[in-house]
């Protein structure tokens, strides 16, 4: 995969390797790729010091902390976590 930015505005190519042992032609008009339009995000990052910073639930807990499905890194039984309406498992 890879990204073409917004403003680029040269040639877009596909670069393609056989690693068969017979040859492989490939004609014009051919489908050989495909192109994916996806919005890209950009966050603008505001820097602050602990001390403005409200408390959340989570608290100091890092990654991983809510212990989704049992006990997290706290050594506490997370609160139970409901899907948004019409969300399905993945």
């Amino acid at each position: 995969p890879g990204t073409v930015d917004s403003d680029y505005r040269g040639e877009v190519g596909v670069i393609l390797v056989n690693l068969g042992t017979k040859a492989f032609e490939i004609a014009r008009g051919e489908r050989i790729a495909q192109l994916v339009v996806a919005r890209v995000e950009q966050a603008r990052i505001v820097a602050v010091t602990s001390g403005k910073l409200t408390p959340t639930a989570r608290g100091a807990g890092g990654f991983g902390s809510t212990g989704v499905g049992g006990v997290g890194a706290t050594g506490k039984r997370a609160a139970s976590l409901k899907r948004a309406p019409g969300r399905k498992r993945m």
